[in-house]
Protein backbone atom coordinates (compact mmCIF):
# COMPACT_ATOMS: atom_id res chain seq x y z
CA UNK A 1 0.00 0.00 0.00
CA UNK A 2 1.36 3.41 -0.98
CA UNK A 3 0.98 6.05 1.71
CA UNK A 4 0.36 9.75 1.10
CA UNK A 5 2.60 12.39 2.70
CA UNK A 6 -0.09 13.21 5.24
CA UNK A 7 -0.53 9.54 6.13
CA UNK A 8 3.21 9.15 6.69
CA UNK A 9 3.15 12.26 8.89
CA UNK A 10 0.29 10.92 11.00
CA UNK A 11 1.92 7.50 11.32
CA UNK A 12 5.25 9.13 12.12
CA UNK A 13 3.67 11.14 14.92
CA UNK A 14 2.11 7.92 16.26
CA UNK A 15 5.54 6.27 16.19
CA UNK A 16 7.00 9.24 18.08
CA UNK A 17 4.28 9.00 20.71
CA UNK A 18 5.03 5.31 21.23
CA UNK A 19 8.78 5.92 21.44
CA UNK A 20 9.58 4.37 18.05
CA UNK A 21 11.60 7.37 16.90
CA UNK A 22 13.65 5.54 14.26
CA UNK A 23 10.45 4.44 12.51
CA UNK A 24 9.15 8.02 12.64
CA UNK A 25 12.40 9.29 11.14
CA UNK A 26 12.11 6.78 8.32
CA UNK A 27 8.62 8.00 7.38
CA UNK A 28 9.50 11.69 7.63
CA UNK A 29 12.65 11.15 5.56
CA UNK A 30 10.53 9.44 2.89
CA UNK A 31 8.46 12.61 2.65
CA UNK A 32 11.60 14.66 2.14
CA UNK A 33 12.88 12.24 -0.49
CA UNK A 34 9.57 12.49 -2.32
CA UNK A 35 9.81 16.30 -2.35
CA UNK A 36 7.15 17.20 0.19
CA UNK A 37 6.67 20.95 0.59
CA UNK A 38 4.60 20.59 3.78
CA UNK A 39 6.45 21.96 6.82
CA UNK A 40 5.52 19.09 9.16
CA UNK A 41 8.16 16.45 8.30
CA UNK A 42 10.95 19.06 8.18
CA UNK A 43 9.94 20.50 11.53
CA UNK A 44 9.65 17.10 13.20
CA UNK A 45 12.95 15.85 11.79
CA UNK A 46 14.84 18.98 12.79
CA UNK A 47 13.46 18.67 16.33
CA UNK A 48 14.28 14.96 16.55
CA UNK A 49 17.81 15.48 15.24
CA UNK A 50 18.33 18.41 17.62
CA UNK A 51 17.24 16.27 20.58
CA UNK A 52 19.64 13.56 19.44
CA UNK A 53 22.42 16.13 19.06
CA UNK A 54 22.76 15.05 15.43
CA UNK A 55 23.77 18.48 14.18
CA UNK A 56 24.73 17.37 10.66
CA UNK A 57 21.28 15.96 9.98
CA UNK A 58 19.56 18.86 11.72
CA UNK A 59 21.45 21.29 9.48
CA UNK A 60 20.76 19.19 6.36
CA UNK A 61 17.02 19.19 7.05
CA UNK A 62 16.90 22.89 7.92
CA UNK A 63 18.81 23.84 4.74
CA UNK A 64 16.42 21.79 2.63
CA UNK A 65 13.41 23.26 4.44
CA UNK A 66 14.75 26.80 3.99
CA UNK A 67 15.29 26.21 0.28
CA UNK A 68 11.73 24.95 -0.15
CA UNK A 69 10.24 27.82 1.86
CA UNK A 70 12.24 30.40 -0.12
CA UNK A 71 10.97 28.87 -3.37
CA UNK A 72 7.41 29.02 -2.02
CA UNK A 73 7.97 32.66 -1.01
CA UNK A 74 8.90 33.59 -4.57
CA UNK A 75 6.05 31.56 -6.01
CA UNK A 76 3.41 33.16 -3.76
CA UNK A 77 5.05 36.59 -3.45
CA UNK A 78 5.56 36.41 0.32
CA UNK A 79 7.48 39.32 1.76
CA UNK A 80 8.85 40.48 5.09
CA UNK A 81 6.10 41.16 7.56
CA UNK A 82 3.85 38.35 6.35
CA UNK A 83 3.28 35.30 8.52
CA UNK A 84 4.66 32.82 5.94
CA UNK A 85 7.81 34.90 5.59
CA UNK A 86 8.20 34.80 9.37
CA UNK A 87 8.64 31.05 9.04
CA UNK A 88 11.64 31.63 6.77
CA UNK A 89 13.22 33.93 9.36
CA UNK A 90 12.61 31.33 12.07
CA UNK A 91 14.25 28.59 9.98
CA UNK A 92 17.26 30.83 9.27
CA UNK A 93 17.65 31.50 12.98
CA UNK A 94 17.46 27.81 13.87
CA UNK A 95 19.91 26.95 11.08
CA UNK A 96 22.36 29.60 12.26
CA UNK A 97 22.21 28.29 15.85
CA UNK A 98 22.83 24.72 14.70
CA UNK A 99 25.77 25.79 12.52
CA UNK A 100 27.32 27.77 15.39
CA UNK A 101 26.87 24.78 17.71
CA UNK A 102 28.48 22.45 15.14
CA UNK A 103 31.42 24.83 14.72
CA UNK A 104 31.99 24.73 18.48
CA UNK A 105 32.06 20.94 18.61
Amino acid sequence: MIMKDSERNIKGKEYEASGEIDKAIELYEQNLTLGSTAPFPYTRLSIIYKKRKDLNNEIRVLKLFLSIQETEAKKYNWHEGTKPYGKILSIRERLNKAQVELAKS
